[in-house]
This record gives C-alpha cells, sequence and structure tokens, in this order.
C-alpha cells in the first residue's frame, strides 16, 4: 500500500487531517464517485448515495432549507 493519493491536488495536506480523517479521505478515494451536489450544483467526490457536499450537508444538518 502506498502512502500517496492518485491526484494530491483533489486532497488537503495530510498534516491538516486527524488521524481519523487521513482513513476516511483515503477510503473516500478509494470508494467515492465523482457526483454533483443536488442543493447547490458543485462538483464533489462523494459516496454514491450522498446527494450533498459537504458545505451543504453541513447547512442542511444546521436547518437550513434544502432547496
Amino acid at each position: 500500500m502506498t502512502d500517496e493519493f492518485e491526484d494530491d491536488d483533489e486532497i488537503e495536506l495530510f498534516e491538516d487531517y486527524e488521524d481519523g480523517e487521513i482513513g476516511y479521505a483515503r477510503f473516500l478515494q478509494a470508494h467515492g464517485v465523482d457526483r454533483e451536489c443536488r442543493r447547490c450544483g458543485a462538483a464533489f467526490r462523494g459516496m454514491p448515495d450522498h446527494g450533498y457536499c459537504n458545505a451543504c450537508a453541513d447547512a442542511i444538518e444546521a436547518g437550513f432549507p434544502v432547496d
């Protein structure tokens, strides 16, 4: 197993991650797909069953409208 991501331009520096976040970033890179956010239309990489980018998911969880 290599310690490098395939495309480092899409992933922040490792120093910015906690240990669990590095594992999540590696999992997302391996299993995620390129998506378009259903709320804002931004391109993002996420799991096949996720329809919102992280910013919109956080906003929805904070009570902002979905549309």
